[in-house]
């Protein structure tokens, strides 16, 4: 009896250690498969993820493009623009003078009359030369407001006489100015200035203001 038990345990044995290998196997061929199966889903999760990146890049470059082509159009509407400024500017540019500059301030004369100007330039001998709009003004009726008179000349004989050469002067008398400041109103190719200068000195600057208008 014990010999026949020990070839029964021997064979029972052997039996399952060969359908032990059969299982191992079998799980092997199963674990696998299973990260095959892993690796192909993390690849094609690892591609949907790069296809989404890449649309997100794709958008933004389009964006990109949009962005640029929207400011190089911006850029093309400011140089336009300025284009047209500058158009502007050089059609109604201002005519400095010679040997004057620029005036930011006051004006007594123009702040006396009461009006405003375009532009003023002054020189080193303090002559004040003021752009004015010739249609703008009654200037007659605001120096007589301001009890003052106006006398014009418009002759050439006139003109010569005053050692003047402007088409018209327009002399602008204020009691407040007497013997102190002369304001005179010329036009000239259509133009009209105010000038205003030291009574003390306009005899003499007379040759002195033709040349600078002539130069």
């Amino acid at each position: 009896m014990i010999v026949l038990f020990s070839a029964l345990m021997i064979v029972y044995l052997l039996l399952y250690q060969i359908k032990w290998d059969d299982i191992v196997d079998q799980l092997s061929i199963v674990e696998n498969n299973q990260f095959e199966e892993s690796i192909t889903t993390d690849s094609l999760y690892e591609d949907e993820l790069n296809l989404d990146k890449f649309d997100e890049e794709s958008v933004m470059l389009d964006e990109n493009l949009d962005d640029d082509t929207n400011s190089q159009e911006n850029t093309k509407k400011s140089d336009s623009l300025f284009d047209s400024q500058s158009w502007t500017q050089q059609t109604n540019k201002i005519m400095i003078l010679s040997w004057t500059s620029l005036r930011y301030g006051r004006v007594e004369s123009v702040e006396k009359l009461w009006i405003s100007y375009q532009y003023a330039l002054k020189d080193e001998k303090d002559i004040y030369y003021v752009f004015l709009d010739p249609q703008r003004y009654e200037f007659d009726e605001i120096v007589r407001s301001l009890g003052g008179t106006t006398y014009t000349i418009t002759t050439e004989k006139e003109i010569i006489e005053n050692k003047l050469f402007w088409d018209k002067v327009t002399f602008i008398n204020l009691p407040e100015y007497n013997k102190n400041k002369v304001v005179m109103l010329v036009e000239i190719d259509n133009l009209l200035r105010l000038l205003q200068v030291n009574y003390s000195i306009y005899h003499n600057s007379k040759w002195y203001i033709k040349q600078l208008f002539i130069n």
